[in-house]
Order: structure tokens, then C-alpha cells, then sequence
């Protein structure tokens, strides 16, 4: 609720927030002081959750919204724990993935997301420089061989022919 752009939700929120506080406080004072600390070992783990989200949700996103600027996406970034590095890492590889195997032309569609300045900048903040950089290059190779495949074999009439004929070929007796 807090993060609603509605005034009434954020505000519901806030009085959520400080409920729950006053409870953690509570059973914090209960418990010795032993709650808090292992509440924030929790917070931790969600924390890693959250940036594994981030980076596959957000990073890579056409919009124009402020947040997708490098910049911001540094200081992000920089302000994460290892760990969370690691997890935010690991989500933009799996955004990678993802936006190329439900793609009609995964090299293609795994090249585009690279091709953005912002997102090359974005992908040397995540990886480094170099990590980045042959990244980028193994996609625009990928788009290379899609489309030397697409002028080669989609566009001959030879090899439609034979694909048909291939369709239609007898089943061979096997052990």
C-alpha cells in the first residue's frame, strides 16, 4: 500500500507500517532482544529475493521512466549487498533467457536488448566491462548467423522443397 499512487492507500500503508512496528517492537522486549536481529536476518534474505526481481523485471525496460537511466541503475546497484549483487545478476541473465526463448527470433530478440546504449551501460554496471562486452558481442553474433540462416535456407526454394519431400519420406525398419 505504501507504494500505491493513490494518497488514501499510501497513507493506509503508513498506519500499517507503524502497527506492524509497534508489534515488532513489542515482541522484540519479550523476547530479550533476540527478535530484531533474527527479523533481520529474514529482511536479508527477502532483500535477495527483491533484487533477483529487480534485476529480471526492471532493468531492461523500454520505458522512459527516470529509474531506467544508468545512473540511477548505478547507484542502485552500488548500494547492494554482494549477495544482492549476485542476485540482481542472475535475474537480468534470466530476463536475458527468457525474452529469448519466447521469442519468434530468440538472436534477434536476445541482440535488441543489448543494442540500447542505456542497456549496454546497464549490462557494464551489472557484469563489468568485459563480461559485458562479450555478452553483447555473442548476441550480435547470434543475430549474424539468424539472419545469414534466414537469407540462406528460408528464402531457397531447394531447401523448401526438400523440407517438403522430407515430410513425406517412408519411415526405415530400425533395431
Amino acid at each position: 500500500l505504501m507504494r500505491s499512487s493513490t494518497a488514501a492507500d499510501k497513507e493506509m500503508g503508513k498506519s500499517l507500517m507503524n502497527v506492524r512496528n509497534n508489534l515488532v517492537k513489542d515482541i522484540d522486549a519479550a523476547t530479550d532482544g533476540k527478535y530484531k536481529p533474527a527479523l533481520a536476518n529474514y529482511r536479508d534474505e527477502m532483500n535477495i529475493a527483491d533484487a533477483f526481481r529487480d534485476g529480471y523485471d526492471g532493468l531492461f525496460s523500454s520505458s522512459k521512466k527516470m529509474e531506467n537511466d544508468p545512473s540511477f541503475v548505478r547507484k542502485w546497484f552500488d548500494g547492494l549487498s554482494e549477495h544482492e549483487q549476485q542476485a540482481a545478476r542472475e535475474g537480468a541473465r534470466a530476463a536475458i533467457n527468457t525474452e529469448i526463448g519466447v521469442a519468434r527470433n530468440p538472436a534477434l530478440a536476445g541482440e535488441r536488448m543489448a543494442r540500447s546504449d542505456f542497456n549496454q551501460e546497464k549490462l557494464g554496471i551489472l557484469f563489468g566491462k568485459e563480461e559485458a562486452d562479450k555478452l553483447i558481442k555473442t548476441l550480435n553474433e547470434e543475430r549474424i548467423i539468424a539472419n545469414t540462416h534466414n537469407k540462406i535456407v528460408e528464402g531457397s526454394q531447394t531447401a523448401m522443397r526438400s523440407a517438403s519431400k522430407s515430410q513425406f519420406a517412408m519411415p526405415t525398419a530400425s533395431d
